[in-house]
């Protein structure tokens, strides 16, 4: 069957249906959890009916569950896949890119972001809001006609295996003095709660699976990381990061990573959300996490941490005790207590993530030239003699030494800073 008559055939197939409406429940509502199979299978109907939407199967996850990867974007585009990441694959090596080439790209190439959810388990909201996302970007027309201009890809969880474990432990004993407890074993198979760390090492199955789309296949311009983290503190953190800055990064990779952050900020206050913070915790140093390592990759890497709930279960907080900065530049409006919810953090990062929508979608043309400069600069400073790899010296059993010595030759180490993270 030809893209074009797929295409057709789907655009008199019946309407999408909301997420409430196939699960029974609407995603961030207390106390109530999608599982993978239904995420997944909300993410598959929502293809079947929607022109816009388009799923692939990366591969399997440690325990045999389908990782699934969306590509949200117009029926042209939709018809157009391969030639849309063939461009991508030239952006991303300017050394492949003649003057007519970026010329034709510039002029028809979407530019291409990646969302990715739920990479730690018990950071659910992610999870349940990426299905609401999707919804809104195949129907929406405000959102829908910008995707001639854009790409959205979207991971739904980083971590299906983990989600499930989580999701089964929380219905189990919802409604007793346990609910949203933690989980009393590991929700990943081998890494824990740290499989946020193998980006560096890639030894996991689904490190593995992102690994390859992003870095052979898709090379999208920004990398957008939801997560949650503490629940006392600021509601949601956004870049800019804490400083200082890291030396070893294009300038404009730094202000690209801000300009997504003040963009996500102004959105949310806009909507009269309050409690979100910039250079809150989060720095540009600690090159392991899904977060930074595509910034290595001349990607701009987004975090954003929203405060979290009990799994599913509100929380309540007394005025004064919310721990949180002064008023300021970087927290203009502190949050006022009361309780918060897992609808309040879907809620957050639906806003951030349209917001990311709409900047790069306007922004197009800024986005893919800042990308190739990018790679322009980094393959000159490579000709220009400095260090573009390291050769690890056989038979060695303890290299920690040896690294640090490296380290401090590029002048890539600072000791003083410590590596907790």
């Amino acid at each position: 069957m030809t893209p074009i008559l797929l295409l057709a055939l789907l655009q008199t197939a019946e309407p999408p249906v909301r997420p409430s409406a196939a699960l029974g429940f609407e995603p961030g509502t207390d106390s109530m959890l999608a599982d993978w199979k239904q995420v997944s299978s909300y993410m598959n109907g929502l293809a079947l009916r929607s022109p816009y939407v388009h799923v692939d199967t990366l591969g399997r996850t440690t325990e045999g569950r389908p990782f699934l990867l969306l590509a949200i974007t117009s029926p042209a585009n939709q018809a157009r896949l391969a030639a849309i990441k063939r461009g991508q694959q030239l952006l991303a090596d300017p050394r492949l890119l003649t003057d007519a080439t970026l010329a034709e790209l510039r002029a028809t190439q979407p530019a291409v972001i990646l969302i990715s959810n739920n990479i730690h388990s018990t950071e659910i909201a992610s999870s349940q809001m990426g299905m609401t996302l999707a919804y809104r970007l195949a129907t929406d027309p405000a959102l829908t006609r910008l995707l001639d201009s854009l790409v959205v890809l979207m991971i739904p969880s980083m971590n299906p295996d983990g989600l499930d474990t989580v999701v089964s432990w929380y219905r189990r004993y919802k409604g007793t003095r346990y609910e949203g407890g933690p989980l009393p074993w590991l929700y990943h198979k081998y890494v824990g709660h740290d499989n946020n760390r193998d980006w560096f090492m890639v030894t996991q199955t689904e490190t593995r699976l992102v690994t390859r789309m992003l870095y052979n296949d898709w090379f999208p311009e920004v990398v957008y990381d939801v997560h949650q983290m503490g629940a006392n503190g600021v509601r949601l953190f956004v870049p800019p990061f804490t400083d200082p800055v890291n030396p070893n990064l294009d300038p404009a990779l730094v202000a690209g990573i801000n300009l997504v952050g003040v963009q996500m900020a102004s959105a949310l206050y806009d909507a009269g959300a309050t409690g979100i913070a910039h250079q809150e915790r989060y720095d540009l140093w600690w090159h392991g996490g899904f977060r930074s390592t595509p910034t290595r990759h001349n990607m701009i890497g987004v975090l954003t941490e929203a405060a979290s709930v009990r799994i599913a279960s509100p929380m309540t907080f007394a005025p004064d005790s919310v721990r949180q900065p002064l008023r300021g530049v970087n927290y203009p409006e502190p949050w006022t207590g009361g309780t918060w919810r897992l609808g309040d953090i879907v809620r957050y990062e639906l806003i951030a993530s349209e917001a990311l929508v709409r900047l790069a979608a306007r922004d197009r043309l800024t986005f893919i030239d800042r990308f190739v400069g990018l790679g322009s600069r980094a393959v000159a400073a490579g000709r220009a003699g400095h260090p573009f790899a390291y050769v690890l010296p056989p038979n060695q059993r303890d290299l920690v030494p040896w690294i640090l010595a490296m380290a401090r030759s590029a002048g890539q180490c600072d000791e003083s800073r410590g590596y907790d993270d």
